[in-house]
């Protein structure tokens, strides 16, 4: 399509985007964000947080007698505290 630059009016006045009205911003309704600790995640943070004493030697120890073969599990004393262990955390979550 052509344009005939003779037939548009200069005279007449373009029409201009309205722009919104500055300077009040509308009230903004309050938040109410909240966050919620679980009990198993404060008691990791607490426990991230203990320093446990670090005993080189014993850990030298156990070194030696794993790469010689000599450690032994007494698989009834880790289920027993296994089994205490979970108990705690399930008490504590309720």
């Amino acid at each position: 399509m052509k344009i005939d630059v003779n037939r548009t009016s200069l005279s007449r006045p373009i029409d201009a985007v309205k722009e919104p009205i500055r300077g009040v911003a509308p009230p903004q309704q309050a938040r109410n964000d909240a966050i919620v600790i679980s009990a198993a995640a404060k008691m990791l943070r607490e426990a991230m947080s203990m320093e446990e004493p670090f005993d080189a030697a014993r850990v030298t120890e156990l070194r030696a007698k794993l790469a010689e073969g000599r450690y032994a599990i007494d698989t009834e004393k880790l289920a027993a505290r296994l089994a205490a262990e979970i108990m705690l955390l399930t008490r504590e979550v309720k």
